[in-house]
């Protein structure tokens, strides 16, 4: 008793098989794009806070850039750029 198919078969399944796997491939793109769209949103928000918070520092206005790079460090604690500032703008604080 001869189990395996013929080759008509074998062949027409792979094919079914390859329709089934291009016809999932946009689909499980369109489930990831949002994904990496949040993970690019988010990379320029992080960016900007530090922007603004080097911005206020500039002309001696610390105590609007303190709570910025705070609210960054919540948000990412591994910003060493962020807690670096905040730790030279706390210091030109209390010198004044």
């Amino acid at each position: 008793m001869n189990l395996d198919r013929p080759e008509g078969m074998r062949r027409d399944s792979s094919r079914r098989a390859r329709l089934c796997s291009t016809s999932l491939s946009p689909l499980i793109l369109l489930l990831f794009l949002p994904l990496f769209a949040t993970a690019i949103a988010r990379r320029p928000a992080r960016e900007d806070r530090l922007e603004a918070a080097r911005e206020s520092v500039a002309p001696h206005r610390y105590g609007e850039a303190i709570p910025i790079l705070q609210t960054e460090l919540a948000d990412h604690p591994e910003n060493d750029d962020a807690r670096l500032l905040l730790a030279r703008v706390l210091s030109w604080q209390a010198a004044l």
